[in-house]
């Protein structure tokens, strides 16, 4: 298996999403324990990325693939069984059912009774 080669930007912003999402750059700052700026900084190529940041991102990155490894087992093991790939009836503020979101023509939101 080969792999694409990518810019270490881009390597960045990819861990800063997975860790973070969206909007990754102020909370990875804070977990590598640098200022906001000096992110920027790593992200925009103005300055090479410390050898030593790479290794604390590979950590971030694992502790929380365990965190969620953890989530999926205690998920699995404790959630209500429901069928694989069907995603349960929503309930309006009645209790009533209401189609998901996919069945329901872009800008329409179920009506409810007043």
């Amino acid at each position: 298996m080969t792999s694409a080669v990518i810019s270490e930007s881009q390597l960045l912003a990819s861990a800063g999403l997975a860790l973070f999402g969206e909007h990754w750059k102020n909370p990875l700052a804070r977990a590598l324990g640098v200022n906001r700026d000096t992110l920027d900084d790593w992200h925009l190529h103005r300055l090479a990325v410390p050898g030593g940041v790479w290794v604390d991102i590979g950590r971030l990155l694992a502790s929380r693939r365990q965190d969620i490894g953890a989530a999926l087992q205690t998920f699995s093991d404790h959630a209500p069984s429901l069928p694989v790939g069907r995603r349960p009836r929503q309930r309006g503020r009645n209790n009533e059912a209401m189609a998901p979101p996919s069945d329901r023509p872009a800008g329409q939101s179920p009506k409810r009774p007043r």
